[in-house]
């Protein structure tokens, strides 16, 4: 679920040019539908704007990850009037067992909806990542943190809005230097300059985008937003949730560059036919020295086996991107397939393949239906190549005589007597 153009009014209101006649007036409160975000903003709209603003943001987060609709601890945004510009900032606050999570700023200048968006999804993912360590009255109790890239490119997924990120990343993708894997992920402050920023937003919502299509997708970041707050860096975090598909900083840095590669494609790749798709799948399935992957368990630990997976992932992964959506859990069936495979996971291997076999099956019989649906249409209501034929040849005859007929008067009568 992407928001896309159900913001509605309520960017609007978001948006609206700040004309406080007071500063420091008092504030109103509105409290979202879940009741999970309590607002304090002055005006009389403002706060159920941004109530029902981040009641939709949250709703989209949840159903991006596939999380169900609970919450634990709080989050309070509070926006003041002030002659100072503040930007929007989180805190964390414990009080012995209680957590809550506060959002601040100030207006004017009016609040910009990327930002609201962003620190908003920041406060979900802590809160989040924070449930399965609650802090203890007499623990010395410590926030996981969020990295930035997560924050802004779940918000630019969620927002939905690709349509300026993609020529930005497109054209960091065909620069000399091109940004690897680790540039995005480290980055722990945004950019001064608009252009660097701009970049990042681009490269933070592909990067979280193609982390989202790997097979378990969602499930892998409910997994790494887990993994914060018990491990001391996000790297440790994320080492541990994407081990089986990047075993080593190598591995996610081919994987990134396929990334870009396939963004930086002068053109946009459509959509497969049914049994184009089929053919190329029969393909990518039969490695070069002419095995299957349906049958490689009993050479789980072969190094050919190690070398040629990974390539063999990257193109199932270009599949999927591209292939007839009549077989794409099939394809991901497969992809996962490989995946314990390449981990030496051989039971989920062979559970992984019996799946997709059955989902490829069922994908083969939908397509012959259609196809034998298709030619029976065809020939019921479309006549053969013979009668096209002849018809044709009646058509070429009766405008020739109809020709013959326009040009007879009397004058060509008269010289057809010296044509004989």
């Amino acid at each position: 679920m992407k928001f896309g153009r159900l913001w509605g009014w309520v960017p609007a209101l978001l948006l609206l040019p700040a004309a406080w006649a007071e500063t420091n007036r008092p504030l109103n409160t509105a409290v979202s539908v879940s009741r999970q975000f309590t607002v304090h903003a002055p005006g009389r709209t403002l706060p159920a704007a941004l109530a029902v603003f981040s009641e939709r943001l949250r709703r989209a987060w949840l159903a991006q990850l596939e999380l169900p609709d609970s919450w634990r601890d709080p989050i309070v945004l509070v926006i003041r009037e002030t002659e100072v510009p503040q930007p929007l900032q989180l805190r964390v606050i414990q009080v012995g067992p209680v957590v809550k999570y506060e959002i601040t700023g100030a207006v004017p200048p009016p609040l910009e909806e990327r930002d609201v968006a962003a620190v908003v999804v920041q406060a979900l993912c802590l809160e989040f990542a924070n449930r399965n360590r609650p802090p203890g009255a007499a623990t010395n109790w410590q926030s996981a943190v969020v990295p930035l890239w997560l924050a802004h490119g779940l918000s630019e997924s969620l927002r939905g809005q690709p349509e300026w990120l993609v020529p930005v990343a497109r054209r960091a993708a065909n620069s000399a230097r091109p940004p690897g894997a680790a540039d995005v992920l480290e980055v722990a402050v945004l950019p001064a300059d608009t252009a660097s920023r701009e970049l990042f937003y681009a490269n933070a919502w592909l990067m979280t985008e193609s982390l989202l299509r790997l097979p378990g997708g969602a499930r892998k970041v409910q997994r790494l937003l887990g993994q914060l707050a018990w491990t001391a860096s996000f790297a440790d975090a994320f080492s541990a949730t994407y081990a089986e598909q990047f075993p080593n900083a190598i591995a996610l840095e081919k994987w990134w560059i396929f990334q870009q590669a396939r963004l930086a494609a002068v053109v946009v790749p459509q959509n497969l036919t049914a049994s184009a798709t089929a053919q190329r799948l029969d393909e990518l399935l039969i490695l070069p020295n002419g095995y299957r992957l349906t049958a490689l368990d009993r050479f789980a630990e072969q190094k050919w086996l190690r070398a040629a997976l990974p390539g063999r992932v990257l193109e199932l992964q270009g599949l999927l991107a591209r292939g007839h959506p009549m077989y794409r859990e099939a394809i991901t069936g497969y992809l996962e397939a490989a995946q314990h495979l390449a981990a030496e996971k051989l039971a989920r291997y062979r559970r992984a393949i019996q799946r997709a076999d059955k989902l490829r099956a069922e994908a083969d019989r939908h397509t012959q239906a259609i196809t034998i649906a298709l030619d029976h249409a065809e020939r019921a209501f479309s006549p053969g190549l013979a009668t096209n034929t002849l018809q044709g040849y009646f058509q070429t005859l009766e405008q020739a005589e109809k020709f013959q007929q326009q040009r007879r008067n009397p004058i060509s009568d008269y010289l057809d007597k010296f044509d004989k």
